[in-house]
């Protein structure tokens, strides 16, 4: 840590200047009975998050208002700092939280042609890693220690992501991302769609004239939930590459197909495009 903390009477605390890279005062604790508690970093930031500090004191205090250019420089800065700093403090995951939050909301309040991912192509890529970074379990100390300045939790930055992966797709937006998925260590960003001839196989001609009728299914369908009726297991993954290095083949979802207006009755399919948006811890797919 590389502090050295000054003698201090039990019951009281002592405070000092962050350790080296870090901006803002540390704490510690002497407890009457236990002596030294662990230091409490929380306040400090560190020096790679200095300009967006000074940013995010902009956006909240002076009310700017975003644009493309400042989403996109956003994103971006986001990323680098993420990747700069090994360790990251309260601080730290605090700007974070806070630069996706009014990013994203900026990205809902779009559509067509505004919305940012069309003028930079690494935007998503950018926002999912800088997210993937504070949802790390390591950091679940400081979440929970942030709750006290934002009331909220790591799921409100989830269900972000849902309202941005919703408007991609009524913005019709998803065609520049039809089947695509963005990947980190710690969340998964993905677009894709959901169809009746995914799910079925239907009988050529020459297997009507043979009377052979009967649909097959696809290992896309589920159809052990007896209450919900038939299932679409998702990642599919056959629209797009599976990305190995942040994949597993134990994380599924099972969507029932009736929430997505998609329906087999007498030989006949149904099929409505109906956006559905699926979050599983920091899963967050967008299906269609």
């Amino acid at each position: 840590m590389g502090i050295w903390w000054d003698r201090t009477l039990f019951g009281k605390e002592s405070s000092h200047a962050c350790p080296k890279g870090a901006l803002g005062k540390a704490t510690r604790y002497c407890a009457p009975d236990t002596g030294w508690e662990e230091p409490d970093l929380f306040k400090c930031h560190s020096e790679t998050f200095l300009e967006l500090a000074d940013q995010l004191a902009v956006i909240e205090r002076d009310k700017l208002p975003l644009s493309t250019y400042f989403a996109v420089k956003i994103s971006s800065d986001l990323r680098l700092a993420t990747n700069l700093t090994k360790d990251l403090y309260g601080s730290d995951i605090l700007i974070v939280d806070r630069m996706l939050y009014h990013v994203l909301k900026y990205e809902t309040e779009q559509g067509g042609l505004n919305l940012t991912h069309r003028q930079d192509k690494d935007f998503i890529q950018n926002l999912v890693e800088a997210a993937s970074k504070v949802l790390s379990r390591k950091y679940t100390g400081y979440v929970e220690q942030n709750k006290t300045f934002t009331n909220t939790g790591p799921e409100h930055l989830i269900l972000m992501f849902e309202e941005y992966g919703k408007t991609l797709i009524k913005t019709k937006s998803i065609h520049l991302m039809n089947h695509s998925e963005v990947t980190s260590k710690n969340m998964v960003f993905g677009l894709d769609t959901v169809s009746a001839s995914e799910l079925w196989s239907f009988p050529t001609a020459n297997a009507n004239r043979n009377g052979n009728m009967s649909q097959e299914t696809s290992q896309f369908l589920d159809m052990s939930d007896l209450d919900d009726g038939p299932s679409v297991l998702i990642p599919k993954y056959n629209n797009f590459p599976k990305c190995k290095k942040f994949s597993d083949d134990i994380t599924r979802a099972m969507i029932p197909l009736k929430h997505l207006n998609i329906k087999s009755l007498e030989g006949k399919i149904f099929l409505s495009s109906k956006p559905f948006v699926v979050v599983v811890n920091a899963l967050c797919r967008v299906y269609r």
